[in-house]
């Protein structure tokens, strides 16, 4: 009994630790990682807060980074700062996926975009290998995620339903497709 609880505790150990390491790893089985990352050191103190559909998944300053993982299937992310940007990914299992996170100025604070990136742009991707060995991921605390979202629950309410009903149809908004991961074997070079 003693061996099973141990063997349960070290495996439990190794999800995590895989999970919330620094570098590339890949997802737990039949899943996908999507990461978010800031390669630009403009705005650095200003924090950008970033949603999967209905729920507030983190937040991070500067050049920095969160990685998630997903289900596989299509997802709806958005990120906030003095706009919203949104992003459709349909996440393959064992795959991961990368945003860059294009900060332009604003009327009051910086913007957000949203940018697909793919192994095509090797200069951006250089950038965002080495933020990603260099650094953990964000990881926000289950406590502040509770909080985050039960307070911002109307305004995540409103804003799915504005997307829906508005925003979908009328911006061009990005969305990456199944085959837009990068491979492992060109992460790991």
């Amino acid at each position: 009994m003693k061996k099973k609880v141990l063997g349960i505790l070290f495996l439990t150990f190794i999800c995590i630790s895989t999970i919330f390491s620094q570098g590339f790893n890949a997802p737990s089985a039949g899943k996908s990682f999507v990461y978010f990352v800031r390669v630009t050191p403009l705005a650095p103190k200003i924090n950008f807060e970033y949603f999967e559909k209905n729920k507030f998944i983190g937040e991070f300053k500067a050049s920095n980074y969160i990685r998630i993982e997903c289900e596989t299937g299509e997802h709806l992310f958005w990120g906030v700062c003095d706009n919203k940007d949104f992003i459709t990914i349909d996440c393959k299992a064992g795959e991961s996926y990368f945003v860059v996170v294009d900060v332009l100025p604003g009327a009051f604070r910086a913007r957000i975009r949203f940018t697909p990136l793919t192994s095509d742009n090797s200069i951006l991707l250089s950038k965002v290998k080495s933020i990603i060995n260099d650094r953990k991921p964000i990881e926000t605390a289950e406590k502040i995620l509770k909080d985050k979202n039960e307070k911002k629950k109307m305004y995540i309410a409103t804003t799915l339903s504005n997307y829906e009903q508005l925003l979908k149809t009328t911006k061009n908004y990005q969305n990456m497709t199944q085959d837009m991961f990068i491979p492992m074997n060109i992460l790991k070079q």
